[in-house]
């Protein structure tokens, strides 16, 4: 279905802030990747939709890093790993999904963090980094984010991100197996 990526260098950051970058996800990432997720697991589930059993291993990595060049191809989607500027650490993973132009002008954001990197700051700046790229880069006009009502962390973050609670989304998104409802929230280039 898709074509493998070559095994090559990562490039280099695509986007650099104070103490992190954002780079795209390479191959060479996966054992680091691996790592953080596995490590992470348990806070992580509640939060997530459920993986498949392969989803860890480097079969599921390669598939997930297609459907990443895909959606960049398309136009419709970009993902990017979080890491540490000094280290070159591995933090987490920020995306822009379901990117839409023309009348909407709209993409919707997701995001995580390994367990260990939570709490100083990493992706409130991952967060500014992507929110200023979509809206003077790409011209968007609006980013999106939904949250379960359990993820507070997730909801106090996007409210000190200056994103503003819009309302619910009725099963939104299938989460660790079961459809949730979703707190839907919105940042409008005018509110930069």
């Amino acid at each position: 279905m898709f074509a493998f990526i070559k095994k090559s260098r990562p490039e280099r950051p695509f986007l650099n802030g104070q103490s992190i970058y954002l780079r795209r996800p390479h191959e060479l990432d996966f054992e680091s990747w691996q790592r953080i997720r596995k490590n992470s697991k348990a806070e992580l589930k509640p939060f997530e939709p459920t993986w498949q059993d392969d989803e860890i291993a480097l079969s599921g990595f390669k598939r997930r890093l297609n459907i990443y060049k895909v959606h960049q191809l398309r136009k419709t989607g970009m993902s990017f790993f979080i890491f540490h500027k000094q280290s070159h650490a591995l933090l987490g993973a920020i995306t822009l999904s379901n990117i839409r132009y023309g009348e909407v002008q709209t993409a919707a954001l997701g995001y995580w963090l390994g367990t260990e990197y939570t709490g100083h700051g990493y992706m409130r700046e991952a967060l500014l980094l992507l929110s200023l790229y979509s809206f003077e880069t790409l011209g968007l006009n609006r980013l999106e984010a939904a949250c379960i009502k359990e993820n507070e962390r997730s909801q106090k973050l996007l409210q000190h991100m200056g994103f503003t609670a819009e309302g619910i989304l009725r099963s939104y998104f299938r989460i660790n197996g079961e459809w949730r409802d979703h707190i839907l929230y919105s940042k409008l280039k005018k509110d930069v």
